[in-house]
């Protein structure tokens, strides 16, 4: 993907699993950040940071990669 086509990508996802799942993703799987970190920024559980993340991945799966 180039840069453009990346960028409406991630815009695109963001969208659709919501702040919040964005953020986790994003910061636990990019940034490498854990979840407890995270849960701790939060100000939330590990449990709910972890659901979050988990939520977001599967729609993030059932979007297409290009298009």
């Amino acid at each position: 993907l180039d840069r453009l086509g990346m960028g409406q990508w991630l815009v695109r996802y963001r969208a659709v699993v919501g702040e919040r799942g964005w953020r986790a993703v994003m910061r636990t799987r990019v940034l490498g950040l854990s979840l407890a970190e995270l849960a701790a920024e939060e100000n939330t559980t590990v449990n709910v940071v972890g659901q979050r993340r988990w939520r977001a991945l599967r729609q993030m799966d059932e979007l297409p990669l290009a298009g």
